[in-house]
């Protein structure tokens, strides 16, 4: 299941990925912020790594963008606590901590000059937060940590840049870009816009390693409130193009609560169809596999996705996948793999012929006798061949050989 509150999300997120053997970097992104300002809501989760380090803006840098690498940096000044904003607004945290019998949790001022500890968690927020009046409006309750973190540094970024309106596009029309270097560890991210609305609390979390966020979490409340669900433990999700059908697969280690799975399918990465429904196991503490057969594939390029629903509802998407699907023609080429040229056989009108390889440069082949085509200038490698005939284009791969 998808559990009901953000930071549960990423809880169990990181209690599998990141609590060990975790590089120093972001790993959680509270995109939309909850509250009258994006900003004060905004804030970031990122991970120390296995070794302590002194707290500085060049060993706490975040930054974000639109293109790769990110740089505009958020976290160029911190606040130093001299007017004890920040000791007032971890009390204020602290004291939320008993109501819910939670002894465990281990909030710390973090300021330039602190020592952070080995496999320990920071917490980044925005300047507007404590600073709000009044301040419970925008006080992130963190006993949803309980029981799973110990030691939590927070920080207040008093970088300009970092807005009381907000940082972080909610609903990117293209892909944006993030970058930190946490000690001397840097790591890219990139996320788009793969929830399934525009809403407060829109949430994005990253595996190990960085690249595109894994976690997609949408929730009305930016508060963990719940410290004894977890989300479905995903292993993996993968499509696979097998003759004229594409088969997709995943598995999960864990699920509780977990009503059902949806595969949706996109041409373009951006406009999803709902393909279908899978039921969940509810509740399971074993692996559990499953698997669909789309019987009527896209040809080309196509986007798979999974998207997780638990019984109350909430959702939780996971990372795309693609496929590329050859169309199933009426005519064969051959010899492939081929070296010198390749032969054409069907009953094709053939007008236009070209080849396109793997970066996407094109090549217009040139008829040396009848069906029969030179591919000797090719470089080796995979080519995708298109055909134009009759007003119909066809389309199919090849490999070239030395």
């Amino acid at each position: 299941m998808r559990p009901k509150n953000l930071w549960v999300a990423y809880l169990a997120l990181l209690a599998t990925h990141c609590l060990h053997a975790q590089n120093a970097q972001m790993v959680s992104l509270m995109v939309n912020g909850c509250g009258l300002e994006d900003g004060a809501g905004e804030f970031v989760l990122a991970y120390s790594g296995s070794t302590s380090f002194v707290a500085s803006t060049a060993t706490i840098n975040l930054s974000y963008g639109t293109s790769s690498p990110a740089n505009q940096a958020f976290t160029e000044s911190f606040d130093d606590n001299s007017t004890s904003v920040l000791s007032n607004y971890i009390a204020s945290l602290e004291a939320l901590l008993p109501l819910a019998g939670c002894t465990s949790l281990n909030l710390i001022a973090g300021t330039v000059g602190t020592t952070i500890n080995a496999g320990s968690h920071i917490l980044i927020i925005n300047a507007d937060n404590p600073n709000a009046t009044p301040a419970p409006v925008r006080l992130i309750d963190l006993t949803g940590m309980c029981s799973i973190l110990k030691d939590v540094y927070v920080f207040i970024s008093t970088d300009i840049t970092w807005a009381d309106s907000g940082l972080f596009s909610n609903s990117p029309s293209g892909t944006r870009h993030l970058r930190s270097t946490i000690n001397t560890t840097t790591t890219d991210f990139t996320y788009t816009n793969s929830w399934s609305s525009n809403a407060d609390g829109n949430y994005a979390a990253w595996h190990d390693g960085g690249g595109s966020a894994f976690i997609y979490a949408n929730y009305a409340s930016c508060n963990p409130t719940d410290t004894n669900i977890l989300p479905v433990n995903l292993l993996y999700f993968k499509a696979l193009p097998k003759d004229k059908l594409v088969q997709v697969k995943w598995a999960t280690a864990e699920e509780i609560e977990n009503s059902h799975f949806e595969i949706e399918r996109s041409a373009d990465g951006k406009t999803w169809a709902r393909l279908a429904t899978i039921a969940g196991k509810s509740n399971s503490s074993s692996r559990i596999n499953y698997s669909y057969v789309d019987s009527f594939p896209l040809t080309g390029r196509s986007y798979y996705r999974l998207v997780q629903y638990d019984f109350s509802g909430t959702s939780e998407t996971f990372e795309t996948v693609s496929v590329w699907r050859d169309e199933i023609n009426t005519f064969n080429i051959y010899p492939n793999p081929c070296r010198n040229e390749i032969n054409i056989s069907g009953d094709l009108d053939i007008e236009l012929i070209t080849a396109t390889n793997s970066t996407g440069c094109e090549f217009t082949l040139k008829k040396t006798q009848d069906q029969k085509y030179d591919v000797s200038q090719l470089s080796p490698g995979l080519y995708f061949l298109t055909i134009a005939s009759l007003g119909k284009v066809n389309k199919v791969s090849f490999i070239k050989n030395d």
